[in-house]
């Protein structure tokens, strides 16, 4: 259409105009660079980041704001890489990895770097860096490709901390450390146990010389095509079962190896994967009263072991806690769920703002993509179709970190949806009183039905919160409630 065309006409200057601006901060970017390298000053300044963006976002739309603030967020990752050049995380796929966050809490000037299989060694050997992370699946490559390898590196024959100094390059395994500190932080016991490893890469290495360090009974790793499978590992007779596969990690968070339930003997499970928080496998075990965890913890504890080799700090405890604290914090999405009209989206609207995280609700996101209120939806489309969609738009909510999301009154009516949210959610029930919830123009609550709606999803609230506040004053007194639960204002 003309239209069409003129306005892409429009649209082709503009990006001309903002290619050309582009260059020129990029060449500025580059002169503060070198003048930060040769001052020692830090290429991390989240402080200037969040007054440009302030700046940039004032007196714009919260739409257009929101925008805004992901493009600037993309630059200035960018900016900063173009900055760095002195400690990387090497690895195939890494856009879910939380390394980055972790090393710049610790105030290290450290980026994510991917690289196809046949370049790694080549950069481990004559790359520019002084100090790397290697993962998922170049440990091995890393342990060949060193000059020189620490006792834990030639037990598991896997590297993932390489420090080059004096001429030479020396390969580390702290997963070995971060792993042997998780367990016993979560109270995993191996001593003595049949422990089950599933994974037979460079993690599982790592996990096999902890179980062996620490007195385990036997030790079994599970393959897909070993004498030892998942077609028949339950007959191991495991009590202790540690997931060192990327299975089960974000975006394929529905996946799991194994049920827990066919090892009648298990009494822990260590999931190496951090992200989400609780993967399927963790909230399986859990479910039945098993001793779980996912490996957040086990990853800070490597990083700061890691951390530790390139600048000489010692890795102490306290730091562990401490980063361990902060990015749990910053890479949990908080949850708002309760009835309709309990005031969900005022409260979550408000709190991100007061905590400086990005804000979704459900309802918004279906009237955005199929053009129609949900109580349009339901009166127009039924309930059922309604359902499946908001199904499908509330997993994709779900997949963002760190974010405050306010759900529909009957999303968490999904089994699905309620599982997705358990994964890297802390989860609010706002209560209201009865009496006080509006039921005119919502189908499911008018003509006196919210009485009966309640006393349907009660049990289903209680299962999914973590928490819940009584909304029964001003939105600052809920947002107030909500923030104290949450530590925000700690």
């Amino acid at each position: 259409m003309k239209e069409i065309d003129e306005k892409r006409k429009e649209i082709d200057l503009i990006d001309d105009g903002i290619a050309d601006l582009y260059e020129k901060r990029l060449f500025a970017v580059r002169e503060i660079g070198k003048i930060k390298k040769a001052n020692g000053i830090s290429v991390c300044d989240p402080l200037r980041e969040e007054e440009i963006a302030l700046r940039l976002v004032k007196g714009k739309s919260e739409e257009d704001a929101r925008q805004i603030r992901r493009l600037y967020d993309a630059i200035f990752s960018s900016c900063r890489e173009m900055q760095r050049g002195g400690y990387y995380l090497l690895g195939k796929t890494l856009s879910h990895s939380y390394s980055e966050s972790i090393h710049a809490l610790l105030g290290l000037d450290y980026s994510l770097f991917e690289l196809p299989e046949d370049k790694v060694a080549e950069f481990i050997k004559n790359g520019d860096y002084f100090g790397l992370n290697v993962t998922i699946p170049y440990k091995k490559i890393a342990f060949s490709a060193v000059d020189e390898r620490s006792e834990a590196a030639l037990i598991t024959g896997a590297v993932n901390t390489v420090v080059k100094k004096d001429g030479k390059i020396r390969g580390y395994n702290t997963d070995v450390f971060g792993l042997d500190y998780a367990l016993k932080d979560v109270g995993i016991d191996l001593f003595g146990k049949r422990v089950l490893i599933l994974g037979s890469g460079g993690a599982a290495a790592a996990a096999k010389a902890v179980a062996e360090r620490c007195g385990a009974k036997e030790t079994g790793v599970v393959s897909r095509t070993g004498s030892l499978n998942y077609g028949n590992c339950a007959d191991f007779g495991a009590e202790i079962i540690i997931n060192a596969t990327p299975v089960g990690t974000t975006p394929f968070e529905d996946d799991c190896l194994i049920d827990p339930k066919d090892f009648p003997g298990l009494v822990g499970v260590f999931d190496m994967n951090y992200n989400p928080l609780k993967t399927e496998l963790v909230l399986r075990a859990k479910e039945m009263g098993i001793k779980a965890s996912g490996g957040l913890k086990m990853l800070v504890a490597q990083a700061v072991k890691a951390y530790s080799l390139w600048t000489g700090a010692a890795a102490t405890e306290d730091d562990i806690e401490n980063v361990y604290r902060r990015i749990k914090r910053q890479k949990t999405n908080v949850v708002i769920v309760g009835m309709p009209g309990a005031g969900k989206t005022e409260t979550g609207r408000l709190l991100a703002k007061r905590s400086g995280r990005e804000f979704f609700d459900s309802d918004e996101e279906y009237a955005k993509v199929y053009g129609k209120t949900p109580e349009d939806a339901i009166r127009t489309d039924g309930e059922d179709l309604f359902r499946k969609r908001e199904e499908e738009i509330v997993a994709k909510l779900l997949l963002n970190r760190g974010a405050v999301i306010s759900l529909g009154g009957g999303a968490v009516l999904s089994g699905k949806t309620a599982r997705r949210i358990k994964r890297n959610g802390f989860v609010i029930l706002i209560n209201r009183p009865l009496g006080k919830l509006p039921e005119s123009g919502r189908p499911l609550s008018e003509n006196g039905r919210i009485s009966r709606l309640f006393e349907q999803r009660r049990e289903i609230y209680a299962a999914v919160k973590d928490a819940e506040i009584q909304n029964d004053g001003t939105v600052e007194e809920a947002v107030e409630k909500a923030g104290k639960i949450c530590g925000y204002w700690l």
